[in-house]
């Protein structure tokens, strides 16, 4: 079996060991094989039993880079590979988005900004943006027709309206559910930011898609521990890799 995650900063392990050995090339190796032992997809790998692992979670990552590095994943993958695959989606908030740099945007031949980044293939070149955050390409435009990247992000939050969300949220959920049935994945969708699912919708919704918790897809219905910045420690993951151990195992 293959356990396959992705998701933002709290299914990437964000925090869980220091982000300067991290962003160090020399440090890299070691210290990403100790975020990726902490995390809860691991954890759930040792619990299922199964042989191979990949997260392809990054901090700030947005809905729509889940799709994007999803199916570029499974593309490269042969169909046994994918046949013993079983994908745990931790959905974000919907007014995260990406952007692609072309090299014509690049004062220099593109640079990948850190060894993190190395980690994933082609992802140098995507710039993840959140309110107040960017994260991403090294030597990028500090601006776009004249606005700031920060700018952009400020004035898509003053538009962004939970209409908007509700439907983009199901454009995504519908989206990879049929990536995943046209590979022939299992997989299980769970939200952990920025849900927005209306009352009416939410009985289709919850019967439409795989949802880790069948009662409840908006959370796992548990407490974790978290870090100063929020987002799960070493024992939070361990609590969440447990709870979607057994809110799954009978359904695989």
């Amino acid at each position: 079996m293959h356990i396959l995650v992705n998701g933002c900063s709290n299914t990437f392990g964000a925090n869980l060991v220091d982000n300067d050995l991290l962003n160090n090339k020399e440090t890299f190796a070691e210290a990403d094989a100790q975020r990726l032992k902490l995390t809860y997809g691991n954890q759930l790998k040792e619990l299922l039993g199964a042989t191979d692992y990949t997260n392809l979670a990054i901090n700030c990552g947005s809905n729509g880079r889940i799709i994007r590095t999803t199916l570029d994943w499974c593309l490269r993958q042969n169909k046994e590979t994918l046949e013993n695959t079983v994908a745990v989606i931790q959905w974000t908030h919907g007014m995260r988005y990406e952007y692609y740099i072309a090299d014509s945007q690049l004062d220099d031949p593109i640079e990948i900004q850190t060894a993190l980044a190395d980690r994933i293939s082609k992802d140098e070149r995507w710039a993840r943006v959140k309110v107040g955050v960017r994260g991403g390409v090294e030597g990028e435009p500090r601006e776009i027709k004249g606005y700031s990247v920060n700018e952009l992000a400020q004035m898509r939050f003053l538009l962004w309206t939970p209409q908007e969300c509700l439907y983009r949220d199901i454009e995504c959920y519908a989206a990879l559910d049929s990536i995943f049935k046209s590979f022939g994945v299992r997989y299980f969708y769970w939200h952990l930011l920025g849900y927005s699912i209306t009352d009416q919708m939410q009985p289709w919704v919850q019967s439409s898609f795989n949802w880790v918790n069948q009662n409840s897809p908006s959370s796992l219905d548990i407490h974790y521990d978290t870090l100063p910045c929020q987002h799960p420690n070493a024992a939070g993951h361990r609590v969440i890799g447990e709870r979607i151990y057994e809110l799954i195992k009978d359904r695989l």
